[in-house]
């Protein structure tokens, strides 16, 4: 009898988990992410995408025969902007859990021959 007992205290349980996709579930790209800590001492993460700066206006000319021309003056930021997509608050335990599993797949596409990382220089 104290076998039986001791099997059903070894063996292991499982447990289906099931995942679905919220109504509002969409994909977005990321170039980049920031973040700092919240005063709960939880990470807060914003993702943004890049890109060259938009005009705000620009300015051409008038054909005689009412066509736009070339630009004559464009108002607005030059450079790069850094559009913030969406943010993530998460845990510390949590945090490190997508460090390890983004390590992880990381692994597995270099492995796969997916892509190869390229060690900097300095």
């Amino acid at each position: 009898m104290s076998d039986n007992k001791n099997k059903k205290n070894n063996s292991k349980r499982n447990v289906p988990i099931k995942y679905k996709k919220s109504p509002s579930y969409e994909i977005y790209h990321a170039d980049g992410a920031m973040g700092q800590w919240t005063p709960k001492s939880n990470l807060s993460v914003d993702f943004y995408v890049e890109r060259a700066s938009m005009p705000e206006m620009l300015i051409h000319e008038v054909s005689e025969d009412g066509k736009l021309g070339r630009v004559i003056e464009q108002r607005g930021d030059k450079g790069v902007s850094r559009e913030r997509q969406f943010g993530v608050i998460m845990s510390i335990q949590t945090a490190i859990e997508l460090r390890d599993w983004l390590a992880n797949k990381i692994e597995e596409g270099q492995q796969a021959g997916l892509f190869e990382i390229k060690k900097d220089k300095n």
